[in-house]
């Protein structure tokens, strides 16, 4: 995944770390 902020990047990565939580839900919630 690319994105322009960084901090999105980041906290996309830290949600996604909790279970049952991927990438889409991660990004999601992060915006």
């Amino acid at each position: 995944m690319n994105f322009s902020s960084r901090k999105i990047e980041q906290a996309v990565e830290e949600i996604s770390r909790l279970p049952g939580i991927g990438k889409k839900t991660a990004l999601r919630l992060a915006l």
